[in-house]
């Protein structure tokens, strides 16, 4: 009897031993792993040295991103400003395109007005082309009308055509073989000029060539330059008139 108590009080405590949980182990052996008061110590301070290398580390790329930040929005405001001066100067552009489009009409309806001021200011004037130059000796006005009584023919009241001034336009005298410089005529009345005209027209229609000296001449108005394809001699100066 004894013996079989004792297998019986073997299996009971072997089957309690059986019945612990395998929680309440690992808290067991949770209670057991504690960090002692110097491994903790170690530990912050392992923990505090790594966070200030990191600071360190990631100061410098703060401070750029910072300062690039602030270069962007100064930047920014730069292109804004920069977006209204456009704006302001496209405004700007498109009034003066209109202003200067009106002032070159202006300006060509001025031009005109003055091509034709000039012409009627001129129409008292006779070129004649062709003269060999010296040929009007020192009064070209009595060589002229003398010729227009010789060669013309043509009769005038009181004899002769009255010529206010006569001279050749401002060119550079020429050489002996060079073209002679047209002679101006200044007459005093726009009657006398277109007399004149009509004369030499009528002795080339009917054949015989108007010449000064053997010379072969032309007698033509004298027109403006500008915005005129009628004067042939282009290179020839505007003529000025001795008083």
């Amino acid at each position: 009897m004894p013996r079989s108590t004792k297998k019986m009080e073997k299996k009971e405590s072997s089957s309690a031993t059986l019945d612990i949980s395998p929680e309440q182990g690992d808290g067991e052996e949770n209670d057991e792993v504690e960090l002692s008061p110097a491994m903790a110590k170690a530990f912050q301070h392992m923990t505090e040295t790594i966070s200030k290398t990191i600071d360190v580390k990631l100061d410098p790329l703060v401070e750029i991103i910072h300062t690039h930040s602030q270069e962007l929005e100064n930047c920014k405001s730069r292109l804004d400003e920069a977006e209204r001066r456009i704006v302001s100067a496209e405004e700007l552009a498109d009034s003066m395109k209109a202003r200067v489009s009106t002032l070159e009409n202006r300006v060509a309806s001025l031009t005109e007005h003055v091509d034709d001021l000039e012409n009627r200011g001129w129409r008292e004037n006779i070129r004649i082309v062709g003269l060999p130059e010296g040929a009007e000796g020192s009064n070209a006005v009595a060589f002229i009308q003398k010729w227009i009584q010789e060669f013309l023919q043509l009769q005038t009241e009181g004899a002769y055509i009255n010529i206010e001034r006569a001279c050749r336009t401002l060119a550079p005298r020429p050489g002996a073989k060079e073209r002679p410089r047209p002679l101006v005529l200044r007459m005093h009345h726009f009657g006398d000029g277109q007399r004149i005209l009509e004369a030499t027209k009528l002795r080339v229609t009917i054949g015989n060539t108007t010449k000064i000296l053997g010379s072969p001449t032309a007698v033509s108005e004298f027109i403006a330059e500008i915005g005129q394809d009628v004067r042939p001699e282009a290179a020839d100066s505007p003529p000025v008139m001795d008083e």
